[in-house]
């Protein structure tokens, strides 16, 4: 019999140790070679058990069919799902595609007895997990409580240091002094100087300041030196005025099936008082700064810009985002930016340009109504072909609610052959199970609404276009966004040969335009001359040392007048 090996580790250490996994393998292995079995794929991934929506999962539910897996070896039944009612949904997605699920540390046959001990299983893998998180989160409050910090890396401006007290091993923050000096001098910028925050990220990238990641060999923005939000999260963290807090915020999963963090109250946080970096004058200060920032800001851009959201950058992934250049409107890659070490060399992009040739080509679509209708159907049916596996999954679920709903009713009725304890034990367990298929349900539901489209939906869309066609010679700028909204447009920019070139995309079809040719007016900032933009640089870093030098060591004078 062709069989298929799926492994799970909960953590990504797991994974790069071997710790588990290989273990694993060898039983699964050991099991095929045992009962004759032929393995003719091994998925294995690092994810949690209590999602049914896991990568390569996915992947071996859909090479069943295709490879002809008859069955499907699981080291246990806690690696296949640490929740009852999602391990359940996934034997049942095995068999409906044709394949046995087989366990190698355990034989289950499919009498009521081997259905009710591999329940057991995973009722106490439930268990355990429940009891393990409660058993960690115990033991990290206490250990809080009891004056350790608990953080994988400092804050930047601190250190890590370890000590035995009373036999208790704690860990507690001291501060960092060449970084320390770093974060006195971002508060005395944002506050004294009123300089704002990408001005601050653009001056520590200048003058050579390493991030944490390019310090301690992380790998995140490791090329692309300072960015707003490291200091804004300096900026906004308590920490730098004495006090580091814990349980500030908890988890819970969206409609898609991810991890959401949701912030606490803040009389649930757990305080620990630390060094602190600056006063909590000048933090406060700061705090109000924002806010005033916050509502003086000009949020309502004072231009309306058409494609808003819709362009990208070919090269670098990043957006296009609009400007006014000399009196007109212009869009440039976002990864132009001064904190970005490797900026994006693509041209800029005239909106007029834009609008002309998608315009044209738009008009195009909607004129065609025997063509925009086929292309209309025809994308509802790959969308429709795409998600199978989700409509699929909503009917299993379904399928698995009535199941545990008629279980619940035979119970019912022979509620007098069971001991009172058992039988409401016994119900409370179909009852979770069916509360956990109805989130399942729902959520999948939810994803499925947001990709697939319905009659009406497709109908709408083509009305609107009718409408559109009879109004393409007079349509407002206002008509035009709701045009490109309702299409679902975006484009992907490059160039080619010298030109510059959007590779469009719509419900209607796709194609790539020429936009027009590159000039001198339309090179970003970043493709100025080396000698130039080395000059700029080098009078920054002058700037940025002398004020360093000045405010070393000494405490900041904050003079609110000169915002005004």
């Amino acid at each position: 019999m062709r069989a298929a090996l799926y492994c799970r580790c909960s953590t990504d250490e797991q994974v790069i140790n071997g710790f588990g996994m290989l273990d694993q393998l060898d039983k699964c292995r050991q099991y095929a070679k045992t009962h004759g079995l032929t393995i003719v794929a091994t998925y294995q991934e690092d994810y949690t058990g209590t999602s049914i929506h896991r990568p390569e999962l996915n992947k071996l539910l859909d090479a069943i069919v295709p490879l002809q897996i008859e069955v499907v070896i699981v080291p246990a039944v806690d690696r296949l799902a640490r929740v009852s009612v999602i391990g359940e949904l996934i034997e049942q997605e095995f068999e409906r595609r044709g394949a046995r699920t087989l366990y190698a540390n355990a034989t289950f046959d499919a009498s009521p007895s081997g259905r009710f001990q591999k329940n057991v299983l995973r009722a106490v893998a439930e268990f355990d997990r429940d009891s393990l998180l409660a058993r960690l989160k115990g033991g990290t409050e206490a250990k809080v409580k009891s004056g350790s910090i608990v953080a994988a890396k400092p804050p930047y401006g601190y250190s890590i240091v370890t000590e035995r007290i009373e036999g208790k091993r704690l860990q507690r923050l001291i501060t960092n002094d060449e970084e320390a000096e770093i974060v006195n001098m971002i508060f005395g910028w944002y506050i004294s100087d009123l300089k704002p925050i990408y001005k601050i990220a653009q001056d520590l990238t200048a003058m050579g300041v390493p991030t944490y990641a390019q310090k301690n060999g992380g790998t995140y923005r490791k090329n692309h030196g300072w960015s707003r939000i490291q200091v804004r999260t300096i900026l906004n963290n308590e920490t730098y005025a004495g006090m580091w807090h814990y349980n500030k915020t908890r988890t819970t999963r969206n409609a898609n099936g991810g991890i959401t963090f949701v912030p606490r109250p803040r009389e649930e946080w757990l305080p620990i008082v630390v060094p602190a970096i600056v006063s909590k004058d000048v933090f406060d200060l700061a705090q109000q700064q924002a806010i005033d920032n916050k509502a003086n800001a000009k949020r309502n851009r004072r231009h309306d810009y058409l494609f808003v959201g819709r362009l990208f950058c070919d090269g670098c992934k990043h957006r296009y985002t609009g400007a006014m250049k000399r009196g007109k409107k212009r869009y440039n890659c976002n990864s132009i930016s001064e904190y970005y070490l490797n900026r994006c060399d693509m041209p800029t992009f005239s909106e007029e340009e834009l609008d002309t040739a998608i315009w044209r080509w738009v008009c195009e679509l909607v004129q065609k109504p025997e063509q925009r209708r086929a292309m209309l159907l025809a994308r509802q049916v790959e969308a429709d072909k795409q998600h199978t596996n989700l409509h699929d999954r909503v009917n299993s679920v379904e399928r698995f609610i009535i199941e545990k709903e008629n279980e619940l009713e035979q119970l019912f009725r022979e509620r007098g052959k069971w001991p009172d304890k058992l039988l409401a034990a016994e119900k409370a367990r179909i009852e979770t199970d069916i509360a956990d298929a109805q989130r399942e349900r729902a959520e999948l539901t939810a994803k499925l609404a947001a990709v697939v489209y319905t009659d009406e939906q497709i109908q709408a869309v083509d009305d609107f276009c009718a409408h559109l066609a009879t109004v393409l010679d007079n349509a407002t700028q206002e008509k035009r966004r709701k045009a490109y909204a309702m299409l679902n447009f975006s484009a992907r920019l490059t160039t080619e040969d010298g030109w510059k070139i959007a590779h469009c995309t719509c419900i209607l079809g796709k194609r790539s335009l020429d936009i027009g040719p590159i000039t001198s007016t339309s090179v970003c900032r970043s493709t100025r001359a080396p000698a130039v933009k080395k000059t700029e640089q080098v009078c920054t870093a002058i700037f940025v040392l002398c004020s360093l030098f000045f405010v070393k060591g000494k405490a900041y004078v904050i003079d609110r007048s000169r915002k005004s």
